[in-house]
């Protein structure tokens, strides 16, 4: 027989639940670290796309890059590869908005 000064928890399908005091502080702190990464992975983004706005090659720019924010090379790839889908994205949506124009000038 439980103790009166137990504390009892409460049972889903037959099992204890788990209560961690801790878990609203520890999840406070995950979003504050995520937020920080999403944070400077943007910065890189933007950089690197002015920096390719400016003439430079994005694979040109990896050492630097790699190098000025302390990143490893993953990271680096993966800022690089999402940049090249939004550029070619962009690129083919101007394609078909022109031709859109262009087939509502001929109507």
């Amino acid at each position: 027989m439980p103790d009166s000064h137990e504390r009892k928890r409460p049972v889903s399908e037959g099992r204890p639940v788990t209560d961690l005091p801790d878990s609203t502080e520890h999840l406070r702190s995950q979003d504050a670290a995520l937020s920080a990464i999403a944070e400077l992975m943007s910065s890189i983004e933007r950089r690197l796309y002015t920096q390719w706005r400016a003439g430079y090659s994005l694979a040109s720019l990896k050492n630097k890059t790699i190098a000025f924010y302390q990143i490893p090379a993953r990271h680096f790839n993966a800022v690089k590869a999402g940049l090249e889908g939004k550029l070619r994205s962009v690129m083919t949506n101007l394609g078909n908005t022109r031709d859109s124009y262009q087939r509502r000038i001929k109507a």
